[in-house]
Order: C-alpha cells, then sequence, then structure tokens
C-alpha cells in the first residue's frame, strides 16, 4: 500500500516519509558537503541564481540554472513514471543516479549537481504524487508549516506523521555530512546503495505480515 495513491492510510505516508526523508537529507548534506550546491530545496538555489543576476554575474547564474530545470524535469518524470511503471524501478533508476554522481563530480561538478537534481525531484515528484501531497521528502519547509497547522487543528497523528519524517530528515543529514567526511565522493554511492538495499527489504519482507506500535496508532485515523 505504500506505493499505492488509492486507499491511503497514515501508516503508509509515514512509511514513505521515513524512508525517502531520510535519503532526502543525506543526499542533501552529502551534496552540500562535496559539491557546494543543495540538490534537493529549490528555494535557496532560487535565491542564489536571483542573486548572481543582480550581481550581474551571468556565469554563475548558469551554475544554477541546470539544477533547477532537472528539478523540474525529474518531478515531472517521477509523477508520469509511477502512474505507468513500477516504482520499484524508478527508485532503482534514482539509485543509478546517485551512483553516477561519485564519478561525474571528479570532472564536471555542474552536471554531477543536474544529475542530483533530476534524482531529488524525481523522488519528491513520486512521493508526492503517491501521498496526495502530503509527503514531500526533499526539503523541510512545506513539512514544518504543516506540523505548525496540524498541531493548532489538533490532528496529532498528522503531526506525528510529519514530525517522523522531519527526523528521518535529519538523521540522514547527519549520516550524510559524516560519510562524506569519511568517504569522499563515494557517499553518494552509498545513497544509491540505501536505496537498494530498502528494495531489497521490501521484497523479502512483503509476505510477513507484522505491525509496530506507531503502525497501530495510526491504523484508525
Amino acid at each position: 500500500m505504500m506505493f499505492s495513491r488509492d486507499n491511503r492510510t497514515l501508516w503508509d505516508d509515514t512509511k514513505l516519509g521515513i524512508i525517502f526523508g531520510f535519503l532526502g537529507g543525506f543526499s542533501n548534506a552529502v551534496s552540500i558537503a562535496i559539491l557546494m550546491f543543495e540538490i534537493a530545496p529549490m528555494s535557496a538555489n532560487w535565491g542564489g541564481m536571483a542573486k548572481e543576476i543582480g550581481n550581474l554575474d551571468y556565469g554563475e547564474m548558469f551554475s544554477y540554472l541546470p539544477l533547477i530545470v532537472c528539478f523540474i524535469s525529474g518531478a515531472y518524470i517521477g509523477v508520469r513514471w509511477v502512474k505507468k511503471y513500477s516504482p520499484a524501478s524508478l527508485i532503482i533508476t534514482e539509485a543509478a543516479l546517485f551512483t553516477s554522481i561519485a564519478f561525474l563530480s571528479r570532472n564536471n561538478v555542474i552536471l554531477a549537481v543536474a544529475i542530483g537534481g533530476l534524482a531529488t525531484g524525481m523522488q519528491n515528484g513520486m512521493t508526492s504524487y503517491l501521498s496526495h501531497h502530503a509527503v514531500r521528502t526533499s526539503h523541510l519547509t512545506s513539512t514544518i508549516t504543516d506540523i505548525g497547522i496540524t498541531l493548532a487543528r489538533a490532528e496529532y497523528k498528522k503531526t506525528l506523521v510529519l514530525g517522523s519524517k522531519t527526523m528521518a530528515y535529519i538523521c540522514g543529514a547527519i549520516i550524510g555530512v559524516v560519510q562524506a567526511k569519511l568517504a569522499g565522493n563515494f557517499a553518494f554511492v552509498l545513497g544509491g546503495a540505501y536505496l537498494i538495499v530498502f528494495i531489497v527489504l521490501r521484497s523479502l519482507s512483503v509476505n510477513h505480515n507484522f505491525t509496530l506500535p506507531l503502525q497501530r496508532y495510526l491504523h484508525n485515523e
């Protein structure tokens, strides 16, 4: 049900948010540490491009443009992909893109950043589409806003869903920084491996029925 758009539960959105929120934080932290760019949140990149336009530094402006265009393209591809094909195949493709960054970044940082934007755009498009726009895993801005809204409405189960994604994102970012320091560019390969491990574990557990305390709590909306 996690990859189904129909009859979704809060538990489905929680799993989606934790798994891909972790990768969102991990990939963005590694990108900042190694490539000096944020490949997931677009607000900072739009702001950076606007600043360079204001400074009349068009060379630096064009360093942001491929990332932004690729992120938008990735979001489009992510939505179209899961409408027609298995989300698992999109995740494997995303893993391959992250792995390629480790090698591209040695010779062409702008291309590596653009590929990262494509991968995170695909992920964000997929998770947003599947969850009916409830889960966006590439950034925290809208999530933090939604936490405040759900608290004000006393929708505490939804707050828990959003909070779990936030914590996963932060944990992913912390681990990403550590891995970037220890493994350098190879940290991007670890991000791709994380996705492959997730697919394998999901395949192994699909026939095993068990419930977690959080799952039982969120079962009844």
